[in-house]
């Protein structure tokens, strides 16, 4: 079953018409640029009007632990997503590191329905996320950090190659060797 396919049939189930085109991200917008597939789950950022909607709707938004709510009921100190929407395999991030949908909706790739973030703006978010020494789980910190960081690989080797062309970053220095193993050329 192909990418659209898989999101279609996860979206259908949600029985929600969405005001703006979700942003597909993560794993699902790295499969999208066959840098590698998609995990558990599909993950999209949202606009305010759906976000806004989505609560009315009953939707229960999870701020991850955030103390401090703005005007429009959004954590200002932590992430704000509505988690497993009815139960299903997807997120709908309303902000993702406080950046909210219109600072990701530029330079978005089209499928059906949906946009997919930009290479650049998923290299930020990776980024982001693989400095982030909070958020994630004791258990699995430092495989989810070592994960983020391998993506970030994917995807400054996918941007080179979208710009260049297939292979021109095979030689490039990983994020995950460390710096004492590298042999600089000058």
């Amino acid at each position: 079953m192909c990418l659209l396919d898989k999101i279609n049939e996860a979206m259908g189930k949600l029985n929600y018409a969405f005001i703006n085109p979700p942003i597909l991200i993560g794993g699902g917008a790295m499969e999208h640029y066959k840098m590698r597939f998609t995990g558990h789950d599909f993950d999209f950022m949202i606009s305010m009007e759906d976000y806004k909607e989505l609560k009315r709707g009953g939707y229960k938004l999870n701020t991850f632990g955030g103390k401090e709510l703005d005007k429009d009921g959004l954590s200002t100190d932590s992430d704000n997503t509505f988690s497993s929407v009815g139960g299903l395999d997807i997120d709908l991030a309303v902000t993702m590191f406080q950046y909210r949908y219109k600072h990701f909706d530029v330079d978005t790739d089209r499928l059906g329905a949906y946009k997919v973030l930009s290479r650049e703006n998923l290299l930020l978010m990776k980024s982001l996320a693989a400095s982030n020494n909070e958020g994630w789980s004791e258990g699995n910190k430092s495989y989810m950090i070592a994960k983020q960081r391998r993506d970030m690989d994917l995807i400054i080797k996918s941007i080179v190659e979208h710009q260049y062309e297939k292979g021109a970053w095979d030689e490039a220095v990983s994020f995950n060797t460390a710096l004492d193993k590298i042999s600089f050329k000058f």
